[in-house]
C-alpha cells in the first residue's frame, strides 16, 4: 500500500500538468504550433488537443476501475481521433480549458479517495501484466 506522502506526491504532480503545460506553450508562435514536421506528424496544436482528449478517457478509465472494472474502456486510437474529429481546426483555448477543466476535478476526485483505492489492479488494453491502475494511470499523466 502507497504511504500517504506517496499519494499525496501523485496527486500534486497530476495537479501541476495544467501549469506546466501552461508554461511551456507561453511564447510559442502560432506559426510554431501549427508546425507540422511531416504527414505521419502532428504538430504542437494537434498534440495539445490530443493531450485534452487523452485527459478525457483516463479521467473515465480512473472511475471505471473504481466503479466497475470489468468495463474498463480500451484506450483510443489518436490516429483516428485526430483525423475524424479534425484536431486541426478544433480551439487550442478551448482544448487548454477542457484539460484544465478534468484535471482540476480529476485532482479534486483522487483527494477524495481512501489509500486501498490506490492499489486496485487494473489491466491496460496493451499490457500483459496487471498493475495497481491507479497509482500508474495518475503517475502517467503527471
Amino acid at each position: 500500500m502507497l504511504t500517504s506522502a506517496r499519494i499525496d506526491a501523485l496527486i500534486a504532480a497530476y495537479a501541476e500538468g495544467t501549469r506546466l503545460l501552461e508554461t511551456a506553450l507561453a511564447g510559442i508562435s502560432g506559426e510554431e504550433l501549427r508546425f507540422t514536421p511531416g504527414p505521419e506528424h502532428w504538430s504542437i496544436h494537434e498534440n495539445i488537443i490530443h493531450l485534452a482528449d487523452t485527459e478525457l478517457v483516463y479521467a473515465a478509465r480512473l472511475r471505471y476501475l473504481l466503479a466497475e472494472p470489468a468495463k474498463i474502456p480500451e484506450s483510443f486510437a489518436g490516429f483516428r481521433w485526430s483525423r475524424a474529429l479534425d484536431y486541426r481546426s478544433q480551439s487550442l483555448e478551448g482544448a487548454l480549458t477542457f484539460f484544465g477543466a478534468i484535471r482540476a476535478a480529476t485532482t479534486a476526485f483522487l483527494k477524495t479517495l481512501p489509500p486501498g483505492a490506490w492499489d486496485k489492479v487494473g489491466l491496460h488494453w496493451d499490457q500483459q501484466d496487471a498493475e495497481p491502475a491507479l497509482r500508474t494511470l495518475t503517475a502517467a499523466q503527471a
